[in-house]
C-alpha cells in the first residue's frame, strides 16, 4: 500500500469512529429523554393520588347528630325527685363530640346524688355525683369524659345511707324525643314533648280502657302526666296498674282505680308520674281481698306504649 493511499484510509477510518462516537452520543441523549419522561411519571400519579385524598378528606367532612332525652322519676311514688337527662352526640370529620347533661329537683339540700347509666348489655356506669343546692336542685354536666350513649340506655339517681345502703331516687330510659327540636345549639330549641299512649283490652271481660303519658322538657324543667281511663268493668272492683318502665323488668305498683257504678274509672299521675318511654308495659290486674285479709293481684291484661301521631295545629 503506498503512502497515500495508507492516508487516505486511516482518515477514513477515523470519520467512521468519530460516525459510531456520534451515534452513541445519539444513543445517550435518547436513553436520557427516556429516563426523563419516567422520572415525571411519578409525580403523575402523586397528583392523582393528592385529588383522590382531597375527595376522602371532603366526603368523611359530612357530619351526624345524635339527641337522647330521659325524664327521671321514681316509678313508686316513694320518692319526689324528678330530673332530665339529655345526650348529644356530633360527628364531624371522624371527630366525636358528646354532651351529657343530668339535671334534678326535688332533692333533699345538702345530700349528694349519683348519676349511674346502665347499657343494654346490663354493664353499670358511675357517671358522677350531683351535691344537691337549697333550692333542692342539682345539675351534672360531661363533655369529655361523657359517655356514648345510646337509645334504651337507662340511667339513675342513687343515694346512698351512712350504712353503706343504696336506693334509686328516679331513673328514666333514654330515647329520641318525640316532637321538638331537641338542639342544644340553639336556646330556643331546648325543648322536647313527648306523647305516648296504649290502649287495653281485656278479653275475658268487657273491661276496655286506654292510658295516655305526655311529659314536656323546657331549659331544664320536666312536666309530665299519665292517666289511665277505664270502661265496661265491674262496679265496686279493685283494678290495680303497673308498668315496667323497660318493657322486661318486674312491672311495679303505680296506683288503683275503683270501678264506678257506671262501669268506669280513673288513675291520673303528674309529679309522681314514671318515665315512661316507647318500651314501657302498663298491665291491668284485679285486686281481690280474702276473709283471712290475704290480698291477691291477678294480671288480666297489659299493653306497650306507642308514639301518638304528631297532628298539624
Amino acid at each position: 500500500m503506498t503512502f497515500g493511499k495508507r492516508k487516505a484510509w486511516i482518515e477514513q477510518s477515523r470519520l467512521t469512529l468519530e460516525s459510531l462516537e456520534s451515534r452513541s452520543l445519539l444513543s445517550g441523549i435518547h436513553g436520557a429523554a427516556t429516563t426523563h419522561v419516567a422520572d415525571h411519571s411519578p409525580a403523575i400519579v402523586s397528583t392523582v393520588a393528592a385529588k383522590s385524598t382531597a375527595v376522602t378528606a371532603k366526603s368523611a367532612s359530612s357530619s351526624s347528630e345524635t339527641h337522647l332525652v330521659a325524664n327521671l322519676a321514681d316509678a313508686t311514688g316513694a320518692s319526689k325527685v324528678t330530673g332530665t337527662a339529655k345526650f348529644e352526640s356530633e360527628l364531624e370529620k371522624g371527630v366525636a363530640v358528646r354532651e351529657l347533661s343530668v339535671e334534678v329537683k326535688g332533692a333533699t339540700a345538702g345530700s349528694v346524688i349519683q348519676v349511674t347509666a346502665t347499657d343494654a348489655k346490663g354493664t353499670v356506669s358511675v357517671l358522677g355525683s350531683i351535691t344537691v343546692k337549697a333550692d333542692g336542685s342539682g345539675k351534672l354536666k360531661l363533655t369529655a369524659k361523657s359517655p356514648d350513649i345510646l337509645a334504651g340506655s337507662s340511667i339513675s339517681l342513687n343515694a346512698t345511707d351512712a350504712a353503706g345502703a343504696v336506693t334509686t331516687l328516679a331513673s328514666g330510659i333514654f330515647a329520641v324525643p318525640t316532637n321538638g327540636s331537641g338542639s342544644g345549639h340553639d336556646s330556643s330549641g331546648d325543648h322536647t314533648e313527648t306523647k305516648l299512649a296504649a290502649s287495653l283490652v281485656d278479653p275475658s271481660s268487657k273491661l276496655t280502657g286506654s292510658a295516655c303519658f305526655e311529659s314536656e322538657t323546657e331549659r331544664g324543667l320536666v312536666v309530665s302526666e299519665l292517666s289511665v281511663q277505664l270502661k265496661g268493668g265491674t262496679p265496686g272492683a279493685v283494678i290495680d296498674v303497673s308498668i315496667s318502665l323497660d318493657g322486661t323488668s318486674p312491672a311495679t305498683s303505680i296506683g288503683k282505680i275503683t270501678i264506678g257504678a257506671d262501669g268506669t274509672g280513673k288513675l291520673k299521675l303528674n309529679k309522681t308520674a314514671p318515665a315512661v318511654t316507647a318500651t314501657s308495659v302498663i298491665t291491668l290486674s284485679t285486686v281481690s281481698t280474702a276473709t283471712d285479709g290475704s290480698v291477691t293481684v291477678t294480671p288480666i291484661t297489659n299493653a306497650t306504649f306507642a308514639a301518638i301521631a304528631k297532628t298539624s295545629r
